[in-house]
Protein backbone atom coordinates (compact mmCIF):
# COMPACT_ATOMS: atom_id res chain seq x y z
CA UNK A 1 0.00 0.00 0.00
CA UNK A 2 2.86 2.34 0.88
CA UNK A 3 4.51 1.61 -2.08
CA UNK A 4 1.31 2.85 -4.20
CA UNK A 5 1.31 5.90 -2.56
CA UNK A 6 4.65 6.61 -3.41
CA UNK A 7 3.59 5.39 -6.84
CA UNK A 8 0.94 8.06 -6.61
CA UNK A 9 2.67 10.92 -5.27
CA UNK A 10 5.76 10.48 -7.74
CA UNK A 11 2.83 10.43 -10.55
CA UNK A 12 1.13 13.38 -9.34
CA UNK A 13 4.37 15.40 -8.56
CA UNK A 14 5.23 14.31 -12.10
CA UNK A 15 2.19 15.49 -13.87
CA UNK A 16 2.26 18.92 -11.68
CA UNK A 17 5.77 19.34 -13.09
CA UNK A 18 4.43 19.11 -16.21
CA UNK A 19 2.12 21.42 -16.20
CA UNK A 20 3.35 23.92 -14.99
CA UNK A 21 5.96 23.52 -17.53
CA UNK A 22 4.01 24.11 -20.11
CA UNK A 23 1.84 26.81 -18.59
CA UNK A 24 4.40 28.87 -16.57
CA UNK A 25 7.64 30.20 -17.14
CA UNK A 26 9.03 31.35 -14.02
CA UNK A 27 11.74 33.24 -15.27
CA UNK A 28 9.13 35.37 -17.38
CA UNK A 29 6.16 36.25 -15.35
CA UNK A 30 4.58 37.98 -18.05
CA UNK A 31 4.61 35.08 -20.10
CA UNK A 32 1.32 34.65 -21.61
CA UNK A 33 1.04 37.97 -23.53
CA UNK A 34 2.67 38.15 -27.23
CA UNK A 35 5.95 38.90 -27.84
CA UNK A 36 5.31 42.51 -29.22
CA UNK A 37 7.05 42.76 -32.80
CA UNK A 38 5.71 45.15 -36.25
CA UNK A 39 4.29 41.73 -37.55
CA UNK A 40 2.40 41.25 -34.79
CA UNK A 41 1.03 44.58 -33.68
CA UNK A 42 -0.72 44.55 -37.52
CA UNK A 43 -1.89 41.88 -37.74
CA UNK A 44 -4.06 41.74 -34.30
CA UNK A 45 -5.34 45.26 -35.38
CA UNK A 46 -7.64 43.01 -37.04
CA UNK A 47 -9.19 39.33 -36.25
CA UNK A 48 -8.71 36.93 -39.41
CA UNK A 49 -12.29 37.44 -40.47
CA UNK A 50 -11.95 41.16 -40.49
CA UNK A 51 -8.97 40.56 -43.10
CA UNK A 52 -10.00 37.92 -45.43
CA UNK A 53 -13.98 40.45 -45.46
CA UNK A 54 -11.57 43.60 -46.15
CA UNK A 55 -9.25 41.39 -48.79
CA UNK A 56 -12.56 40.66 -50.84
CA UNK A 57 -13.75 44.11 -50.41
CA UNK A 58 -10.83 45.27 -51.93
CA UNK A 59 -10.60 43.28 -54.90
CA UNK A 60 -13.72 44.08 -55.64
CA UNK A 61 -13.06 47.46 -55.74
CA UNK A 62 -10.07 46.91 -58.17
CA UNK A 63 -12.19 44.78 -60.44
CA UNK A 64 -14.98 47.92 -60.90
CA UNK A 65 -14.46 49.27 -64.32
CA UNK A 66 -13.83 52.62 -64.79
CA UNK A 67 -17.11 54.85 -64.49
CA UNK A 68 -17.53 56.21 -68.01
CA UNK A 69 -17.05 60.28 -68.35
CA UNK A 70 -20.65 62.34 -68.74
CA UNK A 71 -20.82 65.73 -68.97
CA UNK A 72 -20.97 68.22 -66.10
CA UNK A 73 -21.33 71.63 -64.59
CA UNK A 74 -18.19 73.57 -65.68
CA UNK A 75 -16.78 71.39 -68.23
CA UNK A 76 -15.67 73.42 -71.47
CA UNK A 77 -15.24 71.73 -74.97
CA UNK A 78 -14.69 73.03 -78.49
CA UNK A 79 -17.79 71.87 -80.64
CA UNK A 80 -16.07 71.30 -84.73
CA UNK A 81 -18.47 70.70 -87.32
CA UNK A 82 -17.35 68.60 -90.48
CA UNK A 83 -16.98 71.60 -93.47
CA UNK A 84 -18.75 74.20 -91.70
CA UNK A 85 -15.55 76.18 -90.14
CA UNK A 86 -17.97 78.75 -89.17
CA UNK A 87 -19.67 76.58 -86.47
CA UNK A 88 -16.89 75.87 -85.24
CA UNK A 89 -17.07 77.28 -81.08
CA UNK A 90 -16.18 76.97 -77.94
CA UNK A 91 -18.78 76.20 -74.92
CA UNK A 92 -18.89 75.55 -71.23
CA UNK A 93 -21.84 73.72 -69.31
CA UNK A 94 -23.58 75.64 -67.37
CA UNK A 95 -25.19 75.01 -63.73
CA UNK A 96 -28.56 73.98 -65.35
CA UNK A 97 -26.36 71.37 -67.80
CA UNK A 98 -27.03 73.38 -70.81
CA UNK A 99 -24.66 74.22 -73.69
CA UNK A 100 -25.31 76.54 -76.76
CA UNK A 101 -24.21 76.72 -80.53
CA UNK A 102 -24.16 79.41 -83.14
CA UNK A 103 -27.46 78.88 -85.31
CA UNK A 104 -29.52 77.13 -82.84
CA UNK A 105 -32.03 79.01 -81.02
CA UNK A 106 -32.64 76.34 -78.08
CA UNK A 107 -29.71 75.69 -75.86
CA UNK A 108 -29.18 71.75 -75.69
CA UNK A 109 -29.54 69.68 -72.44
CA UNK A 110 -26.42 67.85 -72.39
CA UNK A 111 -25.13 67.18 -69.04
CA UNK A 112 -25.48 63.36 -67.57
CA UNK A 113 -24.79 62.25 -71.15
CA UNK A 114 -21.51 60.65 -72.63
CA UNK A 115 -19.77 62.19 -75.42
CA UNK A 116 -20.90 60.03 -78.34
CA UNK A 117 -24.61 60.76 -76.77
CA UNK A 118 -23.93 64.45 -76.80
CA UNK A 119 -22.30 64.48 -80.13
CA UNK A 120 -26.06 62.82 -81.58
CA UNK A 121 -27.91 65.86 -79.86
CA UNK A 122 -25.99 68.40 -81.18
CA UNK A 123 -26.10 66.72 -84.57
CA UNK A 124 -29.62 66.54 -84.20
CA UNK A 125 -29.84 70.15 -83.11
CA UNK A 126 -28.05 70.63 -86.38
CA UNK A 127 -29.85 68.55 -88.59
CA UNK A 128 -32.48 71.72 -89.48
CA UNK A 129 -29.77 74.00 -90.66
CA UNK A 130 -27.05 70.97 -92.17
CA UNK A 131 -27.67 68.10 -94.21
CA UNK A 132 -26.35 65.59 -92.40
CA UNK A 133 -24.06 67.23 -90.44
CA UNK A 134 -20.80 65.58 -88.63
CA UNK A 135 -19.60 66.86 -85.62
CA UNK A 136 -16.75 66.35 -83.41
CA UNK A 137 -16.56 67.24 -79.74
CA UNK A 138 -13.24 68.01 -77.77
CA UNK A 139 -12.97 68.19 -74.48
CA UNK A 140 -10.67 71.07 -73.28
CA UNK A 141 -11.64 71.35 -69.36
CA UNK A 142 -13.20 68.84 -67.69
CA UNK A 143 -13.50 70.85 -64.53
CA UNK A 144 -16.76 67.89 -63.10
CA UNK A 145 -14.13 65.15 -63.79
CA UNK A 146 -12.69 65.76 -59.76
CA UNK A 147 -12.37 64.35 -56.41
CA UNK A 148 -11.31 65.94 -53.38
CA UNK A 149 -8.73 65.77 -50.60
CA UNK A 150 -8.75 67.35 -47.19
CA UNK A 151 -7.43 67.12 -43.63
CA UNK A 152 -3.43 67.21 -42.58
CA UNK A 153 -1.91 68.67 -46.26
CA UNK A 154 -0.45 71.06 -47.57
CA UNK A 155 -2.75 72.28 -50.69
CA UNK A 156 -6.39 70.63 -50.30
CA UNK A 157 -9.07 70.76 -52.18
CA UNK A 158 -10.75 69.46 -55.46
CA UNK A 159 -8.20 67.72 -58.17
CA UNK A 160 -9.06 66.36 -61.95
CA UNK A 161 -9.15 62.39 -61.66
CA UNK A 162 -8.98 60.19 -65.20
CA UNK A 163 -8.75 56.23 -64.19
CA UNK A 164 -4.91 56.37 -64.06
CA UNK A 165 -5.30 58.69 -60.86
CA UNK A 166 -5.08 56.56 -57.86
CA UNK A 167 -5.11 57.91 -53.93
CA UNK A 168 -1.29 58.54 -54.03
CA UNK A 169 -1.16 60.51 -56.88
CA UNK A 170 -4.23 62.67 -55.14
CA UNK A 171 -1.81 62.82 -52.10
CA UNK A 172 1.00 64.10 -54.30
CA UNK A 173 -1.31 66.97 -55.68
CA UNK A 174 -1.90 67.62 -52.55
CA UNK A 175 1.90 68.61 -52.49
CA UNK A 176 1.96 65.76 -49.37
CA UNK A 177 1.58 66.14 -45.39
CA UNK A 178 1.36 69.24 -43.34
CA UNK A 179 3.94 69.71 -40.95
CA UNK A 180 4.05 71.51 -37.44
CA UNK A 181 6.57 73.20 -35.18
CA UNK A 182 6.31 71.95 -31.65
CA UNK A 183 9.16 72.01 -29.19
CA UNK A 184 11.48 73.01 -31.55
CA UNK A 185 10.77 70.18 -33.56
CA UNK A 186 9.04 69.95 -37.09
CA UNK A 187 6.74 67.19 -36.49
CA UNK A 188 4.67 65.45 -39.55
CA UNK A 189 1.21 66.44 -38.69
CA UNK A 190 -0.56 63.52 -40.94
CA UNK A 191 -2.18 60.15 -39.42
CA UNK A 192 -2.55 57.56 -41.86
CA UNK A 193 -4.00 54.90 -39.92
CA UNK A 194 -7.08 57.15 -38.92
CA UNK A 195 -7.45 58.42 -42.95
CA UNK A 196 -10.21 57.31 -45.02
CA UNK A 197 -11.22 57.63 -48.85
CA UNK A 198 -15.49 57.88 -49.07
CA UNK A 199 -17.21 56.66 -52.54
CA UNK A 200 -21.10 57.27 -52.42
CA UNK A 201 -21.26 57.38 -48.72
CA UNK A 202 -19.36 54.45 -48.39
CA UNK A 203 -16.21 54.22 -46.19
CA UNK A 204 -13.46 51.72 -48.25
CA UNK A 205 -11.86 49.91 -46.12
CA UNK A 206 -8.12 51.17 -47.19
CA UNK A 207 -5.19 51.55 -45.01
CA UNK A 208 -3.36 54.40 -46.17
CA UNK A 209 0.25 53.48 -44.67
CA UNK A 210 -0.28 50.30 -47.58
CA UNK A 211 -1.47 53.35 -50.03
CA UNK A 212 0.67 56.23 -49.45
CA UNK A 213 4.06 54.69 -47.93
CA UNK A 214 4.58 51.43 -49.71
CA UNK A 215 2.21 52.09 -52.57
CA UNK A 216 0.07 48.76 -52.05
CA UNK A 217 -1.53 48.29 -55.06
CA UNK A 218 -4.52 46.54 -53.36
CA UNK A 219 -4.83 50.02 -51.31
CA UNK A 220 -3.87 52.47 -53.70
CA UNK A 221 -6.98 52.07 -55.40
CA UNK A 222 -8.17 54.33 -58.13
CA UNK A 223 -10.23 57.39 -57.73
CA UNK A 224 -13.37 57.84 -58.99
CA UNK A 225 -14.87 61.04 -59.87
CA UNK A 226 -16.72 62.52 -56.66
CA UNK A 227 -14.39 60.04 -53.78
CA UNK A 228 -14.05 62.30 -51.20
CA UNK A 229 -10.18 61.43 -49.12
CA UNK A 230 -9.16 62.84 -45.66
CA UNK A 231 -6.18 62.89 -44.56
CA UNK A 232 -5.86 62.64 -40.30
CA UNK A 233 -4.39 64.88 -38.22
CA UNK A 234 -2.58 63.40 -35.11
CA UNK A 235 -2.64 67.05 -33.65
CA UNK A 236 -4.01 65.30 -30.26
CA UNK A 237 -2.27 62.06 -30.58
CA UNK A 238 -0.17 61.12 -27.53
CA UNK A 239 1.85 58.19 -26.19
CA UNK A 240 2.10 57.50 -22.42
CA UNK A 241 4.75 56.12 -21.17
CA UNK A 242 4.73 55.16 -17.24
CA UNK A 243 5.98 52.65 -14.35
CA UNK A 244 9.25 51.99 -13.49
CA UNK A 245 11.17 55.18 -15.92
CA UNK A 246 13.37 58.12 -14.72
CA UNK A 247 10.23 60.80 -15.79
CA UNK A 248 7.05 59.00 -16.61
CA UNK A 249 5.52 61.42 -19.34
CA UNK A 250 3.02 61.93 -22.73
CA UNK A 251 5.29 62.20 -25.39
CA UNK A 252 3.66 63.18 -28.98
CA UNK A 253 3.80 60.85 -31.07
CA UNK A 254 5.18 60.49 -34.69
CA UNK A 255 5.97 57.67 -37.43
CA UNK A 256 9.54 56.99 -36.10
CA UNK A 257 9.24 56.53 -32.38
CA UNK A 258 9.75 53.24 -31.22
CA UNK A 259 9.75 51.84 -27.52
CA UNK A 260 13.97 52.94 -27.37
CA UNK A 261 13.54 56.36 -28.24
CA UNK A 262 10.39 57.01 -25.77
CA UNK A 263 12.44 55.30 -23.22
CA UNK A 264 15.53 57.43 -23.67
CA UNK A 265 13.05 60.50 -23.48
CA UNK A 266 12.03 59.85 -20.03
CA UNK A 267 15.39 59.51 -18.66
CA UNK A 268 16.33 56.06 -18.90
CA UNK A 269 14.85 52.79 -16.67
CA UNK A 270 15.04 52.96 -13.23
CA UNK A 271 17.34 50.26 -11.21
CA UNK A 272 14.07 48.31 -10.06
CA UNK A 273 12.58 47.85 -13.10
CA UNK A 274 12.42 44.07 -14.71
CA UNK A 275 13.61 44.76 -18.37
CA UNK A 276 10.31 44.18 -19.74
CA UNK A 277 8.09 46.96 -21.32
CA UNK A 278 3.89 45.89 -21.56
CA UNK A 279 2.21 47.70 -24.14
CA UNK A 280 -1.29 48.68 -24.53
CA UNK A 281 -2.93 49.25 -27.35
CA UNK A 282 -6.88 50.10 -28.20
CA UNK A 283 -7.74 51.66 -25.27
CA UNK A 284 -9.28 50.29 -22.29
CA UNK A 285 -12.79 49.54 -23.69
CA UNK A 286 -11.23 46.52 -25.85
CA UNK A 287 -7.01 46.52 -24.73
CA UNK A 288 -4.59 44.29 -26.40
CA UNK A 289 -1.64 43.97 -24.62
CA UNK A 290 1.92 42.99 -25.74
CA UNK A 291 5.48 42.73 -23.95
CA UNK A 292 8.63 43.65 -25.07
CA UNK A 293 12.22 42.70 -23.97
CA UNK A 294 13.45 46.57 -23.22
CA UNK A 295 16.85 44.98 -22.09
CA UNK A 296 17.64 43.23 -25.61
CA UNK A 297 16.31 46.39 -27.50
CA UNK A 298 18.56 48.41 -25.88
CA UNK A 299 21.70 45.96 -26.17
CA UNK A 300 20.59 45.77 -30.24
CA UNK A 301 19.58 42.10 -29.50
CA UNK A 302 15.87 42.71 -30.36
CA UNK A 303 14.86 45.40 -33.05
CA UNK A 304 12.79 48.27 -31.52
CA UNK A 305 8.87 48.04 -31.77
CA UNK A 306 7.06 50.81 -33.38
CA UNK A 307 4.65 53.12 -31.35
CA UNK A 308 1.23 53.90 -32.31
CA UNK A 309 -1.14 56.77 -31.44
CA UNK A 310 -2.58 56.39 -27.74
CA UNK A 311 -0.26 53.80 -27.18
CA UNK A 312 0.21 53.48 -23.36
CA UNK A 313 3.52 51.76 -22.44
CA UNK A 314 4.11 50.36 -19.14
CA UNK A 315 7.31 49.20 -17.43
CA UNK A 316 6.77 47.09 -14.38
CA UNK A 317 8.69 46.89 -11.35
CA UNK A 318 10.21 43.05 -10.66
CA UNK A 319 6.64 42.02 -8.87
CA UNK A 320 3.96 41.15 -10.98
CA UNK A 321 1.56 42.02 -8.32
CA UNK A 322 2.37 45.72 -9.17
CA UNK A 323 1.51 45.27 -12.87
CA UNK A 324 -2.08 43.63 -11.39
CA UNK A 325 -2.98 46.97 -8.82
CA UNK A 326 -2.27 48.94 -12.18
CA UNK A 327 -4.31 46.87 -14.53
CA UNK A 328 -7.33 46.82 -11.94
CA UNK A 329 -7.04 50.96 -11.74
CA UNK A 330 -7.73 51.60 -15.50
CA UNK A 331 -9.57 48.66 -16.32
CA UNK A 332 -13.41 48.48 -15.57
CA UNK A 333 -13.96 45.94 -12.98
CA UNK A 334 -16.02 43.62 -15.39
CA UNK A 335 -12.96 43.26 -17.59
CA UNK A 336 -10.49 43.12 -14.66
CA UNK A 337 -12.52 40.06 -13.22
CA UNK A 338 -12.13 38.23 -16.61
CA UNK A 339 -8.87 38.96 -16.29
CA UNK A 340 -8.13 37.56 -12.79
CA UNK A 341 -9.44 34.07 -14.09
CA UNK A 342 -6.42 33.73 -16.48
CA UNK A 343 -3.34 32.00 -15.97
CA UNK A 344 -1.21 35.14 -16.64
CA UNK A 345 -2.63 36.57 -13.26
CA UNK A 346 -2.79 33.36 -11.32
CA UNK A 347 0.57 33.01 -11.94
CA UNK A 348 1.18 35.37 -9.08
CA UNK A 349 -0.83 33.76 -6.69
CA UNK A 350 1.19 29.98 -7.85
CA UNK A 351 4.32 31.24 -7.17
CA UNK A 352 3.60 32.82 -3.65
CA UNK A 353 2.51 29.47 -2.53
Amino acid sequence: MQKILALTAILATSLLMTSCNTFYDFDDPYYSLPEASTETLETTMYTPEQLAERSKRLSEINKMPYPEYTLDHGDEFEIRVYNQPEMHTTTTVTPDGLISMPFVDDKLKVAGMTIPEATKEIEKALSDYIITPKVTLIPINLKSQTASISGAVNHGGSFPVTQETRIFDMYAMADGGSTRYINGKTLDNWDFPHSTITRNGEQLPVDFVLAIEQQDPDHNIRVFKGDRIFIASRAENMVNITGEVAAPQFQMWNPSLGILQAISNCGGLKDQSNGTAIIIRGGMDNPQYFKADVNKIFEGRKLDVPLQPGDTVYIPKDSLSVWNVYIGKLMPTGAFINMLVTPFFWYNSFKGN
